[in-house]
């Protein structure tokens, strides 16, 4: 039997649609004038294990923030104003046009940060940036990249897996822009349920980082610290053992256990692959309900250094959908949900939680196209799920410029800020073992730091650039 490998399939001429994805019903949505605001208290504890001194994350409100409704693209296309009572999302990608074709009936982009352009009143083009007046749509600047894809355990390669791209037409461009809008309300708080997953093993290898990653000893100080997702107003623990989180007072912790399934080991970091595993974490998180109880759901890696305080801020001033709505966080790939740091709101959580098993049959996760791998990671999968339940998109706009700084003082400020996203490396002078400028940065979440002093190191020098800390509390500065 030939082993050989298949060649790439390049994408059809239009994206495979989900199966029962339909358009939604009337967008039509009531503001509503609830809003959520607290001032607590938090303990600090001891960091001990790794001997820092840490400025620590907590369940705090920052000071309030100037809201702007208007945005500019990155380059120099006309200004939009987005109208208080609407919000931007971006439709699910089976939708939209792939990079090169005319956009001009889907308005949307296969790939997660391009936009669709007009050059002029016959065509319209999905595009990273749009200089007015100018030529724009080569492929130096234009032609999205992509994991090389890997072959499955049959000898296959997903379908789709090299992304088509074709340049645009010769000519200026008037870079008009029509967003995507939905009828919204303001945020309807900010209170958070954040859990992590801590795993005794990570794959089938011999090497220490499979056999022993030591993400239990880091939730275990990030704990004691009141750090990560202990600074969210209500948290869990998930994992593959029991393992003591503290044993008190007031009362012994433990972690929720759950049961990994393993159908496959991923191609590049030779982990396994997670899909399951987290499908039946959700399906706990469903029968306990407190998802439901905050106005936010949050899930970050182990390896995620997360300040509530910060995202609080970014949540206060995010316009909400009556369909639900979570937030992307990576530009300029295929599925920008990226699974490092994973917000969504009460509805949305509550949405998936209900139907994440049934997703399984509902999506070809193992047999995924239009990616590197035949696997579908889960956040991809989660993705997808909402996407399929209506759920809406808020579009990601952070990047960082050449030097891997951006935004005003050189830091880098947004949502997230993590490794596996192109647009949040550094364009040159990048090494092997790069890793977010803490000192730099002020996203709400920063990834990875897989060595406990690395972490702390860096969750301390995050938190000097824009945090007040004494003994009773803690807020962000101006």
């Amino acid at each position: 039997m030939s082993c050989s490998p298949v060649p790439v399939q390049q994408d059809e001429a239009r994206d495979v649609p989900i199966s029962k994805l339909t358009e939604g019903d009337s967008d039509a949505i009531q503001p509503s004038n609830r809003h959520v605001s607290r001032n607590l208290k938090i303990g600090f504890g001891s960091l001990g294990a790794v001997g820092l001194l840490i400025l620590l994350s907590a369940t705090l409100v920052s000071k309030p923030a100037a809201r702007t409704d208007e945005i500019t693209s990155l380059a120099a296309a006309p200004a939009l104003t987005i109208p208080a009572d609407k919000v931007e999302v971006a439709p699910p990608r089976q939708k939209c046009a792939r990079i090169g074709e005319s956009c001009k009936e889907s308005n949307c982009c296969t790939f997660s940060g391009y936009q669709c352009y007009e050059q002029n009143q016959f065509w319209s083009s999905c595009l990273k940036t749009c200089k007015s007046g100018q030529p724009n749509g080569d492929k130096k600047s234009t032609e999205p990249t992509v994991q090389k894809p890997k072959l499955s355990s049959n000898g296959l390669i997903p379908k789709f897996a090299k992304p088509f791209f074709k340049p645009a037409p010769e000519g200026s461009w008037t870079c008009k822009r029509t967003p995507n809008l939905k009828f919204a309300h303001p945020s309807l708080g900010t209170t958070l349920f954040c859990f992590t997953v801590a795993l005794s093993k990570m794959g089938p290898g011999d090497a220490p980082k499979f056999q022993d990653p030591k993400q239990i000893d880091l939730v275990k100080t990030q704990h004691a610290t009141k750090s990560s997702i202990f600074g969210c107003e209500d948290w869990q623990v998930f994992s593959d053992v029991e393992f003591q989180l503290t044993p008190g007072p007031p009362a012994e912790i433990l972690s929720t256990v759950v049961e990994f399934p393993k159908p496959a080991v991923r191609p590049n970091t030779k982990f396994w692959q997670n899909t399951l595993l987290y499908v039946n974490v959700w399906k706990l998180i469903a029968v306990q309900g407190r998802h439901a109880k905050q106005d936010w759901t949050i899930k970050v890696d182990t390896t995620t250094v997360f300040l509530p305080i910060r995202l609080r801020k970014i949540l206060k001033n995010q316009k909400q959908t009556d369909a639900g709505v979570y937030l992307e966080n990576c530009k300029y790939v295929r599925y920008g949900f990226h699974g490092s740091m994973e917000v969504v709101d009460q509805r949305a959580a509550i949405i998936y939680a209900q139907h994440a098993e049934g997703c399984l049959e509902q999506l070809p996760w193992d047999k995924a196209e239009h990616a590197h791998f035949s696997y579908a990671g889960e956040d991809k999968f989660m993705q997808r799920c909402m996407d399929l339940h209506r759920v809406d998109r808020i579009p990601s706009t952070f990047e960082v410029e050449n030097d891997g700084t951006g935004g005003k003082n050189g830091m880098n400020e947004g949502l997230h800020m993590t490794i596996t996203c192109p647009a949040h490396l550094p364009k040159k002078g990048m090494s092997k073992k790069w890793t977010p400028p803490c000192n730099m940065t002020k996203t709400a979440a920063m990834h990875p730091f897989k060595d406990p002093k690395q972490y702390f190191t860096c969750l301390q020098e995050t938190q000097i650039i824009d945090t007040h800390t004494d003994e009773n509390s803690q807020w962000l500065l101006d």
